[in-house]
């Protein structure tokens, strides 16, 4: 998050007012909302945010009060995490006396229908805390006009504070056919429950992805570059998840990274990755029905084929403000 201020910090009122607003947010998720609520509510100021509209899956026309974490990150993983976790406990039931009285049968659809409107209660009270905090929510997408001035829906609005918490995205690596692979915010929301799955990477989210799926029954592929999985919290640690997730049944391809991905012809529906290891030499992975060719990385590849999160930036260029003693005015420059 970066604040954006001009020159001059004068505390004088009617300087103040010449203002629409004291404290404007571009972006309302969880950054955004907080600090609105918090100058508005502590220290009495004309507060705004602005947010695109409520969806389940962000674009740059859609979002949603609360951000990746409440609507396409913490939150709907976690549902999705204990979901998954019910099958381990089915497992170990009947140990403990329960009769099952066959095999324990899941509905995607039901719970994906529970988790929207879960998501979409959370939004709601995003909206009734800046309702009650007295903070003005403008829907629409904000952009900077210059270092005082916001433009949404072609109305311009004036605050002596800028905050830009528009968050980030995820950044697809350069592979031929990356329109037709999904990013983590579609795969919460799938629709149907894939029956095979390829995951490339293999950090924490990965490896959440992974083990969700693979509680409920997915046939889980994971490709990464490293030697491990979570290579970032150490290679003891990396072996030792590599270890059980070999009992889980989730098959692991390490120092591999994509190069190319084709669309199975069997199957029109792109986001089912229907996959089977059909072929492997020393350099170059096949993955058949899911049509995707990984080969063995290169030093230079492995820097340019990581999938990592890029800022979602606002079209302006402002000058670096003279330094002030007050901490609580940011004073950075933007250079997008």
């Amino acid at each position: 998050m970066v604040g954006v201020v001009a020159n001059g910090t004068t505390s004088d009122k009617a300087k103040t007012e010449q203002y629409d607003y004291d404290f404007f947010s571009i972006g309302g998720g969880t950054g955004g909302v907080r600090a609105a609520r918090w100058s508005a509510m502590n220290f009495g100021a004309r507060t705004a945010v602005c947010e695109v509209p409520f969806d389940y899956i962000a674009s740059e026309t859609q979002g949603g009060l609360g951000g990746t974490c409440v609507l396409r990150g913490c939150v709907p993983k976690k549902l999705l995490s204990y979901g998954g976790e019910y099958s381990n406990e089915f497992k170990g039931a009947e140990g403990y006396g329960w009769s099952l009285n066959g095999t324990p049968t899941h509905d995607w659809a039901k719970f994906m229908g529970t988790k929207r409107k879960e998501l979409k209660r959370l939004n709601d009270i995003h909206s009734n805390m800046l309702d009650k905090a007295g903070v003005k929510m403008i829907e629409g997408r904000g952009k900077l006009v210059d270092a005082h001035t916001i433009c949404v829906n072609g109305k311009n609005y004036t605050s002596k504070y800028i905050l830009i918490a528009t968050g980030g995205t995820p950044s697809v690596p350069p592979i031929e056919g990356k329109e037709l692979c999904l990013i983590s915010d579609a795969v919460l929301d799938i629709k149907e429950r894939p029956q095979k799955m390829v995951i490339v990477g293999a950090g924490y989210i990965a490896c959440e992805q992974a083990c969700i799926f693979n509680n409920f029954g997915t046939e889980v592929h994971m490709l990464y570059m490293e030697e491990v999985a979570l290579g970032a919290f150490g290679v003891e640690c990396g072996k030792h998840i590599g270890a059980k997730y070999q009992r889980q049944g989730i098959h692991t391809c390490p120092t591999f990274c994509p190069w190319k991905r084709r669309k199975a012809l069997a199957y029109e529906d792109i986001h089912f990755c229907r996959i089977a290891v059909q072929y492997q030499s020393s350099d170059l992975l096949t993955l058949a029905g899911f049509d995707m060719e990984c080969r063995k990385h290169t030093e230079a590849e492995c820097q340019q084929q990581g999938i990592h999160t890029r800022p979602i930036l606002c079209p302006l260029k402002c000058q670096k403000a003279l330094a002030h003693e007050d901490v609580h005015s940011c004073r950075p420059a933007i250079q997008s």
